[in-house]
């Protein structure tokens, strides 16, 4: 190819260049650069959506964001253990029944999905369904606690049969029932338990209510951090205590230790005690409680066939030690399934 044949292809090349780059195609002028929704988000202002830097530091305080609990990768545990398998429960609705080959903390892309939704809604969106007691869980934003914060299935589930596992419970999350009075044992000839008023009721955004109401002045509870108390001395942030005329949070924290240590002495140190003394319970070395999986006729005979309400009996005590609020999430549901439990209990042969 000649020299002149060359200048004449490159000339045609630029000329070519120069007009596509000037195109601005038939549909007008050209749109937005492609970062534009990203930088909604991702700036280096603190007028970023939510503010989500502060958001950041509240939540690397919380218990959802600490510990090795994440390692928990086996199925079903993943679901609720790990960000990567609660995004397959919340999309599913079934928790998963593979082991997961790795995983993170619950981090903010487990309960939001910002990347798909373009803003921080909450990847669950309405009711949970309840696995134990029928029905379903339905307090706006905390549904996405209730996955979780929920009791398992029994095994044995209520039916009389040998208690095999020290183990048995409704697991460390009954919060949702408890908050919305369904899924306790009720026991033979006995009637439903009161499923609570107020705080069922009222509380219309359930968890979210209490533990993300807004900041104390200069301290860490409430918003992302789910935390209740905060400080030393210890005081509880009652900013999500509406109906309570609490004056301070000093007095907030006096009037709920009050109202826990009643329904915690109730329950572990009376009917703790006897479910121990009825051997349905066997003590650890911590002095704490765990179900009596050797339950025997005899030193060496046969496990023992529970009866249901016995079964029962247990499930009401774990779950109400579980659910770790000493009767605040409902106190009408906790308190009449604490004593409908004791008066079995000391009735029992």
């Amino acid at each position: 190819m000649n020299r002149w044949i060359k200048t004449g292809v490159l000339i045609g090349a630029m000329i070519l260049i120069a007009v596509l780059a000037g195109c601005k195609g038939d549909d007008g002028p050209a749109g937005p650069a492609g970062t534009a929704t990203c930088m909604n988000c991702h700036t280096d202002s603190y007028a970023m959506e939510d503010y989500l830097l502060p958001i950041g530091t509240q939540y690397a305080s919380s218990v959802h964001a600490t510990g090795e609990t994440y390692l928990r990768t086996t199925a079903p545990c993943s679901g609720c253990h790990t960000t990567e398998g609660y995004q397959a429960y919340a999309a599913t609705g079934t928790l998963p029944a593979t082991e997961l080959l790795q995983s993170s903390h619950i981090g903010c892309f487990a309960c939001h999905a910002p990347h798909t939704n373009e803003s921080f809604a909450m990847r669950k969106t309405g009711a949970t369904t309840l696995a134990v007691g029928g029905g379903s869980y339905d307090k706006g934003p905390s549904n996405t606690c209730a996955m979780c914060h929920q009791l398992r299935v029994p095994s044995p589930n209520f039916t009389p049969d040998s208690m095999t596992s020290s183990r048995f419970g409704g697991h460390h999350g009954p919060q949702a029932n408890v908050l919305s009075g369904r899924g306790l044992h009720v026991f033979t000839g006995g009637t439903a338990y009161p499923a609570g008023a107020r705080h069922n009721t009222a509380i219309t955004d359930g968890c979210v209510s209490c533990h993300m109401a807004s900041l104390p002045s200069g301290a860490l509870a409430g918003g992302h951090t789910f935390a209740l108390t905060y400080g030393n001395p210890e005081r509880l942030n009652f900013k999500g205590c509406a109906c309570h005329a609490l004056r301070d949070d000093a007095a907030a924290l006096t009037f709920v230790d009050e109202a826990k240590t009643k329904f915690e002495t109730g329950l572990v140190d009376t009917l703790g005690a006897r479910l121990f003394a009825l051997g349905l319970l066997k003590q650890n070395t911590d002095g704490s409680y765990s179900v009596n999986d050797k339950r025997r006729t005899s030193t060496s005979g046969p496990r023992v066939i529970w009866t249901a309400d016995e079964i029962g009996a247990v499930f009401n005590f774990g779950a109400l030690l579980e659910d770790r609020s000493g009767g605040i999430h409902n106190p009408v549901y906790a308190r009449a399934v604490l004593n409908a439990t004791l008066n079995y209990a000391n009735s029992h042969p």
